[in-house]
């Protein structure tokens, strides 16, 4: 989300300063990120509340043995900050990595079984 951001603020700045802009890498260029950035902007722009999925200190490289079990506690968190928000009436849109999607379509299908 950080990296959304700070592309989001650049995307700002540009707008605000046309005759300094600050040059995005062309690589960036039809990407999910910059599209995440641009999401982020118009929700801004409209008041949306957007909150982070990110789990907080749950990053780990795949080489070391806590890589699976943070997979699973972040796919947790991440099903708990969704089902709260539905739980107060909140319509949600969460963008998320493709590699985090069938398990947390499985668990929110399994906690709406639950609600």
């Amino acid at each position: 989300m950080q990296d959304v951001i700070k592309i989001t603020t650049i995307l700002e700045y540009n707008e605000k300063n046309p005759d300094t802009p600050i040059t995005l890498p062309a690589e960036l260029e039809n990407t999910p990120i910059l599209q995440d950035a641009l999401l982020y902007k118009i929700a801004k722009e409209n008041k949306i509340k957007i909150i982070s999925l990110e789990g907080k200190n749950l990053k780990h490289l795949k080489d070391t043995p806590l890589y699976n079990e943070n997979r699973a506690s972040h796919e947790q968190y991440m099903t708990s900050v969704i089902n709260e928000m539905r739980g107060k009436g909140y319509n949600v849109i969460a963008s998320v990595g493709s590699s985090h999607l069938v398990n947390l379509e499985k668990s929110l299908e399994n906690s709406k079984s639950m609600i």
